[in-house]
């Protein structure tokens, strides 16, 4: 599958004002952030480790999502997917409502954090985690991939690249990784990232639109916690 771009095209194409325009609404001044709630977002995006949230995606989806991987890379798949679709929804957050809702909402993910309940899946200290991959992804935005022989290369490419050899539970952790079919493995996982995205995006865009205006959606996400 060809990747379809990079996550840093969101910031042309979700900008707050045609954001609203999107969904037919455009973003009040009245409140701050609109209206928008950091603190919903921020359980919201936690919320989404959880077994029964994981952005409405399957148990099923995510093995058909990873089965073009190496076999020894797919049980750390979920993972990878959603630590880089909650990235995303927090970076289209930030786009939206700005820098200011941004600290908030970090800062009220890893106060949750501190005192995670035990069925958060597989990580001992998930705070930590996003902290980790939050920074690593925005680097890779922050300076944009420079392109091979001409041709631009998307930035999941460079955080699969990460994801790859600097995650402790990867068998290429700080090594040298195979070719597969004449291409590295970090493309093959950033297609993975890239179908994900595609999948989660429409899910992650309601969620930050939204923004915890809805009360009916703030109950549901009380009782996560």
């Amino acid at each position: 599958m060809a990747l379809q771009g990079d996550t840093a095209h969101l910031e042309g194409k979700w900008s707050p004002m045609r954001f609203g325009r999107f969904f037919g609404r455009e973003k009040s001044s009245e409140k701050p952030f609109g209206g928008a709630d950091p603190e919903f977002l921020s359980d919201f995006l936690v919320a989404q480790f959880f077994p029964e949230m994981r952005f409405k995606i399957l148990e099923e989806e995510f093995a058909d999502l990873a089965k073009t991987l190496d076999p020894r890379l797919q049980p750390l798949a979920q993972i990878w997917i959603l630590t880089f679709l909650a990235w995303v929804m927090r970076r289209l957050a930030k786009l939206v409502y700005g820098d200011e809702f941004d600290r908030r909402l970090m800062m009220r993910v890893h106060g949750r954090l501190i005192n995670a309940p035990a069925k958060l899946q597989g990580l001992d200290d998930l705070s930590k985690h996003i902290k980790f991959w939050f920074k690593k992804f925005d680097d890779v935005i922050a300076e944009p991939p420079k392109g091979v022989d001409g041709h631009p290369v998307p930035s999941e490419v460079f955080m699969a690249m990460g994801l790859l050899v600097l995650d402790p539970e990867s068998p290429y952790y700080m090594k040298n990784y195979p070719e597969t079919e004449g291409k590295s493995i970090e493309w093959d996982l950033a297609e993975v990232l890239e179908r994900a995205k595609v999948r989660g995006l429409p899910f992650i865009q309601r969620a930050v639109e939204d923004g915890g205006r809805s009360q009916m959606i703030k109950d549901g996400m009380a009782s996560q916690f």
